[in-house]
């Protein structure tokens, strides 16, 4: 079989024939350069003469038909795209026109895996998880099972003895910071008792572990910011989107989360707002001149010219989103230009809330902005604004006292 498929190798046939030149033209417009732009046609041309061969329809593409495909090309000893993340472009733009409906993993999972997944959807349809919040419940649980079981789970031996070791464990490591895992292994273990899985309640078990004292919010300071902005060579794609994310940051207090999301529907330029989803919610706000300015040049300058709704886009091609993880990356890129410590996207929103208390901003205002749903939450920085503490500040009675070492 793999002798006539390779007679056939020059020609073009089978169920995807027709849409090599739509292909080649796809991959030109997300970035690829037309030397990649040909070897990936050529690949898909190379897959639609395999269906045919093996008389497969569109509409049965799946990760697990891939992999068949994939390995093919490995025995017939191709020597690039022999990986599922390789020929990824060619199913995105299946399913990006219509051409194929859906792109089912078929991949058998392992354990671990099942495990989580079928514990996710607890979390999202019964618990009312945010998908901002499954991440961070996951990765507690999937540390706890990978280092307690590895890939050879069976809950029937879970006792609390191994709970608390795994805690302990996990606190000469981390110390005090292990207390955020706490809740999500507590939830986690209740649900295995609700399901049958486990024979009696063990969430008791968890040992409490006491949290570090609350800090007060350290921001940075104006010189060091102005720094970071200098930093940004706008003449570029790279340094014209690290100036507008920057200055989302500087003077919104935008998370990173929010900055990946702005679509082109998020901005009213001629009302001057920016739409943006925080945690469960959308909220408008003022669009600073500065900022609307640095977001309109990198669109209409250095921003590729694809039509996808997110605002920022990778430098590479792939040509797509950024995602949430590549924020402080970048910052630290930023940070080493400028010459000082590494930052983070939070840092900089606290930076913005005490700019604007300092301004003379009302904690409501600055609520609003930051999108607190609690305005107990926003009262933590008054305790940095120092003029406003020297204003409130009673004299000692009886006048001045030497302090006791």
């Amino acid at each position: 079989m793999e002798k006539f498929i390779k007679k056939y190798q020059q020609k073009r046939f089978g169920p995807l024939a027709n849409f090599s030149t739509e292909f080649y033209n796809y991959l030109l417009e997300i970035g690829y350069s037309s030397d990649s732009a040909n070897n990936l046609t050529a690949v898909l041309n190379n897959l639609s003469r395999w269906m045919k061969i093996y008389q497969m329809e569109i509409s049965e593409l799946s990760s697990e038909v891939m992999e068949q495909f994939l390995k093919y090309r490995r025995d017939a000893e191709y020597t690039s795209w022999l990986s599922l993340k390789g020929v990824l472009p060619i199913i995105n733009f299946l399913l990006n026109n219509k051409i194929l409906e859906k792109f089912e993993n078929k991949t058998i999972k392992g354990p671990l895996e099942k495990i989580l997944n079928e514990y996710q959807q607890y979390l999202v349809n019964e618990r009312g998880c945010s998908q901002s919040t499954l991440p961070s419940y996951n990765n507690v649980v999937k540390n706890f099972l990978s280092k307690t079981y590895g890939e050879q789970i069976d809950f029937k031996r879970l006792n609390a003895k191994i709970i608390r070791k795994f805690i302990l464990n996990e606190y000469q490591l981390y110390g005090k910071s292990t207390a955020i895992m706490i809740s999500p292994l507590r939830c986690f273990l209740k649900w295995l008792f609700l399901k049958g899985k486990i024979s009696s309640p063990l969430d008791s078990a968890l040992l409490c572990v006491s949290r570090p004292k609350s800090t007060l919010p350290k921001g940075i300071k104006k010189e060091k910011i102005q720094a970071l902005i200098q930093s940004c060579d706008q003449k570029t794609h790279e340094g014209s989107r690290a100036y507008a994310i920057l200055l989302l940051m500087v003077y919104l207090g935008l998370r990173s989360k929010e900055i990946v999301e702005i679509t082109f529907n998020c901005i009213d330029w001629n009302c001057g707002e920016i739409r943006v989803r925080g945690k469960g919610s959308e909220e408008k706000l003022p669009l600073p001149e500065e900022v609307g300015k640095a977001l309109s040049k990198y669109i209409l300058v250095h921003r590729p010219k694809i039509k996808h709704e997110n605002i920022f886009l990778r430098v590479k091609a792939p040509y797509g989103p950024i995602k949430a993880t590549a924020i402080n990356p970048f910052l630290k890129k930023l940070c080493n230009l400028a010459g000082m410590k590494p930052v983070s996207a939070h840092k900089l929103r606290h930076s913005a809330a005490i700019r604007m208390l300092e301004s003379g901003s009302t904690l409501s205002e600055i609520a609003q902005i930051l999108r607190h749903t609690n305005i107990d939450t926003t009262s933590i920085y008054t305790r940095v604004d120092q003029h406003s503490l020297e204003q409130v500040v009673c004299e000692w009675p009886g006048g001045e006292h030497e302090y006791l070492s």
